[in-house]
């Protein structure tokens, strides 16, 4: 054996265990020792005609050993014997070695080893060198195979590698394993190319530059064809004659967009092709290659290569979790997890594989040497899924003829339909076609052969999603289609012979398995026995595979189609072929071969445009005039084609037409509605008409969709196996540590299902699919799924904003939450406007998404703590409790006072019948008055707070260093006296003692809740959870409602107020030498500075001193559901005046902090409120200034990126990335101040700091940066929060007041000003007493026994519709005599729908009518009218509608409206004829059209119709 004495050193890996792809902490690996003269290798006999592969040791670091030999023997007769032995031994530690081998004895490549026979190889040293002696014994012959070789290469094969390219330069891949943050933990650091990947397994790659040939291309954005690519590898390729030869082109793109590339000679595998244009490889060519693309370039080009080389798809051979290049990273991901594939490859390929690729026969491993799957085995037969197995019978798989019997020549045709017959939606890769590599087709002869389909090229191209829904669902189709065509192939024709054939195919995607029926046709005999010789030829058959050809070598098969379809006897399907053959290209090819001291100029013709739809319209008008309902999809495809090629022509009214009459025709033929839809919305892409709808609607609307859909159904398996471990039946909470860390386990599956597909659609789709299958709690997925809004920028980059709230829209009043604030003294119930304004909840809401307690993605893929999360928790907590006290105390109500855990509290929370009676809020329940909390939890809080107070005495935090299973942490004290950052080893996120504090009481890690408990989150849950169920407190979005929540955080402010206490603030210690006096600040409803504000007199300095105004701010009708009164005030700005205190020639860097306060608590640092902080610089040659800044600038608010154009702060910082929805609300940015004595006293108080030290010099371009931070950095301002007001303030040591350090520093500026309020709404006239009022007298949410607020889907239905009223749901009296019908919109997005012929009539026999009173409804006077997005009523109708009477209406449908439908089924109330415009539509004997099968649907949901308004005589 060779020795040991030489072993290279590989580079470990470091990190830590991080979410989100990040690789784990580094184990050291054992670095497995090679030999320095190894043995394995190539061996030759020096006649040349024996070659060994001898295959013992290790020669590289990452060579795998795997102890076999393999051999080729050229005999004296010229046969080829072949031998592969897998299990050589070796005798005692010698370099001898013996096994069993497997013996060939031809070159036939479909033949299998018939023989075995006994292998010994002696190898010893001679003159250096490696010899081998090599003695075969074979049974039943007498002499025994016995020959000897030299070692000539430490490989086992080489490859002469020939790269063309289109492209400008060439490029082939090079990918630094850790360039990118998804990969094994143990992944050593390498650069990975072509040479090295395959020298690993011992295949040398021979690669010349000066042979690779640039394919001048004149036209790059002209996308290749499949004749293109044969065409120029004919040309191209180099072949050396002593060495395997393999071609690859690096071209732009394929004719299929969707191709990343291919195999184009499967037959041969001479070669393959990448398409660089492709979105995977967006990237490779950047100055810093991006290393997600650079990785996909290299595993697409050594995927393509390891074809052919023969190797087939790991999960063609039923292995779909194999980590080799052979496997397609999705299809691994499809039964693991999002990104999953990454995470765990280690770029190499698997045993089998590698013992192929080293030991195979030469025939069956060499390029072009043999077809393909002649190596390793690939599942050929088509296997009957097992019916026991749930995921075989969700899904049902048809094959189906597009027609019973074809002619010999004739293209056969068949649909394959997968459809779902589960209740729930099936989420899968719905590409059926045979290059998608989810579906085979079996073809069973006449003779009895059993044939695969098998396509001439493959394609390696993404998978595409789609929900597949229950049948007769409102929410997208149940099944989708396509037509194959099964022409030609890998084993010839598969119609050649008469006789019967039998199909069958097979579905195979992820967790899904499903096989088809059988079916039969028949192919009928052609007698011209001399057309069918010269058509059955391969040369005919590649001509119709790759869709046709201009080159002279297929002149013949040219002439042949042409002569049949001139034809009688044999067109119209003749014609088919003709258009099969016809692929047509924009322009023809021109390309310059360069290289080998040549230049040729080669042309590239394909069939013009004219010629193409001169060859298509037979076809075309056959399938017009004859064609048939299992035409369809053919049909379809051949007029879109030539839509196109109208197009191109300018002839864009001829596709019109055409495409016109294909819809009716299929309209005609009963193609369902969906289908229909969907050609039409291709139509208008490939013609260019812009949707209504700009993409970024699109997905927004898909956003709004998920996060606020909801459902109660779900059935006890689906309760039991739901993943996150909540079940279906339990409301999500943000406060109960289990399901927020189920959530976040979710939140980086999403986040991994991004960083793998870097497409927003796909991660949208993948969240709906976890809650609409019942995989996962709705909630959890939803809150996950805002979690990655707010957080990863995919979702950014597609412009994805944070849902609104529902009810967020501009709300109807007649169905709001308004109550004016009552005249009488004000209790509890008056602040119902502040807790519940929709911006308020939305922003509280908000920002525990942005600070969720994980890690977010500072960049794609990488991950990391938001910085000082506990310490803004504490903050801007502390703010909105500032000014709820402030508002509380404007009506004169106490401020809010800390809850006592022994207390019976009194008041309890109703937020009222419209807030429960919505679809998203059915689940809460009040929380009901006079409760308290048990003994138990009151005892454990007393002693969390206890330890907690005690902590803050002592000045340190103590905890056992294994508290809750944490090993990592090594320490059992943090100091809780140091601004520095201070980190346990292992845990994150850094921080200081204001952090720890905040992280202990959020409970933002599990690390202290043994000693300190999880108070914060606890209390809420204990809140929030009634007998009932779960209560508001239990949720961000609705905790601020309730007035409890104000009284909690009190009491956790409380321990942080204590805390803060400890610590001092000198603010003598590093001021700016700059001068604000309490005359140089007002605040003004005016942008302009007063006239004489920036007058300055160099010997006295400001000349004048000027008062503020009066802040307006106004109490009015709610805008949004849910709300009482919205706060809203006058625009508002502050003009500063300030200048240096000593001279200098420097530029002044200042931060200004901005704070209001009402003016009896001036000296009370709890009640300051932030109003602003922004950057300000003195220029070097400036010693004074004046300077506005408006509201809309402010740092605390949700900042427009809009409002910023005027900003003066815009020039003098970085601009960074916010966090665009966060920030405390505009409209709430005063305090509403008192109506009484001219409005409330506030104080006003500029502060200036020095900008160097806070390093406060970014603005984010949207968002609140005090409240929210910047995304991607620390937190941008160095000063505690709310510096400096956090702690008592000193003054050279000494502590004073606020008001006394506001006269005592030079930096610091206080004034007064007042603000005013109005209380009540003021109307342009005074209601009209005269007029009657209409009342709700039915509702459609009251038929079908909803207890929320009816939420419509979009339908996908026309028709003629009977609805019934039901009379025991009509709340009626005898003063109504005139109704209104209210008909739903489509909602936002999804258009108008147009209703005819609309009558109401009492209901009579079952579906009929009675006849006396048939009333006609109509809008502004018409019978035919549309309903807008936004719903309509009907004109008034004089129409006494009696309780307990049953009604119907019934009206035409021309386009698709909407519908309800009952949280679980009930009893019919919608019937439907599909058949519109027949004899159904004027029939009124419904009875006998259901009899007769005419009624096409009935269902219990209820369509258009939302409610029926009725009024009396004086109605307006």
């Amino acid at each position: 054996m060779g020795s040991s004495s030489s072993v290279e050193k590989k580079v470990e890996t470091t990190g830590k265990e991080e979410r989100g792809g990040v690789p784990k902490r580094a184990r050291k690996r054992k670095v497995e020792e090679y030999a320095s003269d190894p043995l394995s290798g190539s061996y030759k006999s020096d006649d040349g005609k024996v070659e060994l592969r001898l295959d013992v040791d290790k020669v590289a670091p990452y060579w795998p050993v795997l102890n076999a030999a393999s051999g080729d023997i050229r005999r004296d007769n010229g046969d080829l014997v072949s031998f592969q032995c897998r299990s050589l031994r070796s005798e005692s530690n010698t370099t001898t070695f013996k096994g069993t081998a497997k013996m060939w004895r031809d070159e036939d490549v479909k033949s299998r080893a018939v023989r075995s026979a006994k292998v010994t190889i002696e190898a010893k040293q001679l003159q250096g060198k490696w010899t081998a002696h090599v003695t075969i014994q074979q049974k039943g012959y007498p002499e025994d195979m016995v020959f000897d070789c030299k070692r000539y290469s430490k490989y086992f094969r080489s490859v002469n590698l020939d790269v063309d390219y289109c492209t400008d330069t060439l490029q082939l891949p090079k990918f630094d394993t850790h360039s990118h943050p998804t990969r094994p933990f143990d992944l050593p650091q390498r650069i990975l190319d072509l040479v090295t990947i395959f020298g690993d397994i011992g295949i040398e790659m021979v690669h010349n530059t000066e042979n690779s040939s640039k394919v001048e291309d004149p036209d790059p954005s002209n996308p290749w064809s499949l004749s293109e690519l044969k065409d120029v590898m004919k040309i191209h390729q180099n072949v050396n004659q002593n060495q395997w030869n393999l071609w690859v082109l690096l071209a732009n793109k394929y004719r299929d967009p969707r191709s990343a590339g291919l195999m184009f000679d499967k037959k041969n595998r001479k070669g393959c092709v990448l398409f660089l244009d492709h979105p995977w490889f967006r990237g490779i060519s950047d100055e810093t290659p991006n290393p997600k693309a650079m990785r996909k370039f290299l595993h697409t080009l050594v995927h393509e290569i390891g074809h052919a080389f023969n190797l087939p798809h790991t999960f063609e051979s039923g292995n779909q979790s194999s980590l080799s290049f052979m496997n397609y990273d999705w299809k691994y991901n499809e039964i693991h997890e999002p990104n999953a594939y990454f995470r765990n490859f280690h770029y190499t390929f698997d045993n089998a594989e590698v013992m192929c690729l080293r030991h195979g026969r030469s025939c069956w491993v060499e390029p072009g040497a043999s077809r393909w799957g002649a190596g390793l085995p690939i599942i050929s037969a088509p296997p009957d899924a097992d019916s026991d197995d749930p995921h075989f019978t969700k899904l049902k798989l048809d094959v189906k003829p597009t027609k019973s019997s074809y002619s010999q020549m004739e293209p056969v045709f068949v649909e394959l339909r997968i459809k779902n017959t589960h209740k729930r939606p099936i989420y899968l890769d719905t590409r059926l076609d045979l290059e998608s590599h989810n579906t085979k087709i079996f073809v069973t002869t006449p003779d009895g052969r059993v044939l695969e389909v098998e396509p001439t090229t493959n394609h390696i191209i993404p998978p595409f999603i789609q929900g597949l829904y229950p049948e007769g669902s409102e929410e997208g189709p149940d099944r989708v289609s396509d037509v194959i065509p099964l022409v030609y192939g890998e084993d010839g024709f598969y119609f050649c012979s008469p006789g019967k054939y039998h199909i069958k195919a097979v579905y195979r995607s992820g967790e899904y398995y499903v096989t088809s029926e059988e079916i039969e046709l028949s192919v009928e005999k052609v007698e011209n026995t001399e057309i069918l010789k010269v058509f059955f030829t391969d040369v005919m058959g590649e001509y119709i595979e790759m869709g046709g050809s201009e080159d002279s070598t297929y002149d013949a098969c040219r002439e042949l189609l042409n002569k049949l379809a001139g034809s009688d006897e044999y067109s119209p399907w003749a014609d088919m072929l003709t258009s099969m053959t016809c692929q047509y290209k924009k322009k023809p090819r021109s390309v310059m071969r360069t290289g080998d001291n040549k230049r040729v100029k080669v042309s590239i013709q394909e069939s013009s445009l004219e010629t193409t739809l001169s060859r298509t319209q037979k076809l075309v008008d056959n399938l017009h005039a004859n064609g048939t309902p299992r035409q369809s999809i053919l049909y379809k495809k051949s007029v879109m084609q030539r839509a196109e090629i109208f197009i191109a022509l300018g002839q864009a009214e001829k596709a019109e037409v055409e495409v016109k009459m294909m819809l009716n025709d299929l309209k005609e033929r009963k193609v369902k509605f969906f289908v229909i839809q969907w050609i039409e919305d291709e139509w208008m892409k490939l013609k260019g008409e812009s949707s209504p709808k700009t993409q970024q609607e699109i997905i927004q609307e898909r956003v709004n969709e998920i996060v606020t859909w909801y459902t109660e159904d779900f059935d006890k398996e689906e309760e039991i196996n739901e993943e996150s471990g909540l079940g279906h039946s339990t409301i999500f909470s943000h406060f109960n540590r289990r399901h927020t860390s189920s959530r976040d386990d979710l939140v980086y599956k999403i986040m991994a299902k991004a960083d793998d597909e870097d497409d927003i659609v796909s991660v949208l789709e993948y969240a709906d699919s976890l809650q609409k299958t019942r995989q996962y709690n709705l909630s959890v997925v939803q809150d996950a799924l805002l979690i990655f809004i707010v957080h990863h920028p995919l979702a950014k980059e597609a412009g994805i904003h944070f849902p609104e709230f529902p009810g967020a829209p501009e709300m109807d009043l007649s169905t709001s939450a308004i109550s004016l604030t009552p005249d009488g003294p004000a209790d509890e119930s008056t602040m119902n406007y502040f807790r519940n304004d929709w911006d308020f909840c939305f922003h509280h809401s908000h920002w525990h998404r942005v600070y969720f307690g994980g890690k977010i993605p500072t960049s794609k893929e990488t991950y990391t703590y938001l910085d000082r999360q506990g310490e803004l928790f504490g903050y801007m907590h502390k703010q909105m409790l500032a000014r709820y006290n402030a508002e509380r105390e404007s009506w004169g109500l106490e401020k809010a006072v800390a809850y006592d855990f022994s207390e019976v509290e009194p008041l309890g929370c109703d937020l009222g019948k419209q807030f429960h009676d919505h679809s998203e809020n059915g689940r809460f329940h009040p929380r009901p008055a006079r409760v308290q909390w048990r003994s138990a939890d009151f005892t454990r809080f007393q002693k969390f707070e206890n330890n907690i107070y005690e902590a803050i005495r002592n000045g340190e935090l103590t905890f056992t260093p294994d508290e809750n299973g944490l090993g990592q942490l090594k320490i059992e004290k943090i100091p809780l006296d140091l601004e520095e950052d201070v980190a346990a080893e292992g845990y994150e996120p850094r921080s200081g003692s204001m952090n720890w504090m905040g992280n202990i009481l959020e409970a933002t890690t599990q690390t202290f809740n043994k000693t300190y408990g999880n108070m914060h989150n606890e209390g809420h849950g204990i809140f929030g959870s009634t007998r009932s169920g779960s209560s508001y407190m239990h949720t961000t979005s609705h905790a601020v409602r309730d007035n409890i929540f104000y009284r909690w955080h009190t009491r956790i402010d409380d321990i942080l107020h204590a805390f803060s206490g400890t610590r001092k603030t000198e603010l003598n210690k590093d001021p700016p030498p700059v001068i604000i006096s309490e005359w140089d600040i007002i605040i003004s409803t005016s942008e302009d500075q007063p006239q004489g504000f920036d007058k300055w007199n160099k010997t006295t300095g400001w000349e004048q001193n000027f008062d503020s105004d009066t802040m307006q701010t106004t109490l009015g009708e709610p805008k949004k559901k849910f709300e009482f009164l919205k706060m809203s005030h006058k625009p508002f700005s502050y003009h500063i005046r300030l200048r240096r205190n000593e001279k200098s020639n420097t530029p002044l860097h200042l931060t200004l902090r901005i704070f209001i306060c009402p003016a009896k608590h001036v000296n009370d640092r709890r009640r300051w409120i932030e109003m602003d902080k922004f950057r300000f610089i003195l220029g070097k040659d400036q010693d004074h200034a004046t300077l506005t800044r408006q509201d809309r600038h402010s740092s605390v608010i949700r900042r427009n990126p809009n409002d910023s154009a005027d900003d003066f702060e815009i020039a003098i910082t970085k601009k960074v990335s916010g966090f665009c929805e966060c920030g405390w609300p505009y409209n709430m940015m005063l305090p509403r101040g008192q109506n009484e004595n001219g409005g409330e006293d506030y104080a006003l108080m500029v502060f200036a700091t020095d900008n160097k030290l806070d390093t406060l010099d970014v603005r984010s371009e949207c968002g609140s940066l005090s409240y929210c931070g910047a995304k991607g950095m620390k937190y941008p301002d160095r000063r505690t929060m709310g510096y400096p007001f956090t702690t008592p303030i000193t003054i050279g040591g000494k502590i004073v007041s606020i008001n006394q350090a506001a006269q005592m520093l030079s930096n610091m500026g206080m004034t007064n000003f007042k603000i005013q309020n109005n209380v009540r709404i003021e109307l342009d006239s005074p209601p009209d007493e005269s007029v009657v009022r209409p009342t709700t007298v039915w509702q459609a949410r009251t038929q079908l026994h909803l207890t929320t607020e009816a939420e419509y889907k979009p339908s996908s239905w026309t028709g003629r519709f009977r609805i019934l009223i039901r009379g025991e749901m009509i709340e009626s009296d005898d003063d109504i005599k005139h109704i209104r019908i209210r008909f739903q919109g489509r909602v936002k997005g999804n258009g108008d729908y147009k209703v005819r012929d609309m009558t109401l009539s009492e209901r009579g026999d079952s579906l009929n009518l009675r006849n006396e009173n048939i009333l006609e409804v109509t809008v502004d006077g018409q019978t035919s009218f549309a309903i807008p997005e936004s719903g309509r009523y009907s004109d008034i109708l004089s129409f006494e509608l009696e309780p307990e009477v049953d009604y119907f209406l019934t009206f035409l449908l021309d386009s698709p409206s909407c519908y309800v439908s009952p949280a679980t089924s009930g009893e019919a109330v919608t019937w439907r004829i599909k058949d519109a415009d027949g004899d159904a539509a004027v029939s009124q004997d419904w009875n006998a059209l259901k009899e007769q099968g005419k009624i096409s649907h009935t269902r219990s949901s209820l369509y258009a119709i939302q409610r029926i308004l009725g009024a009396g005589e004086n109605w307006q």
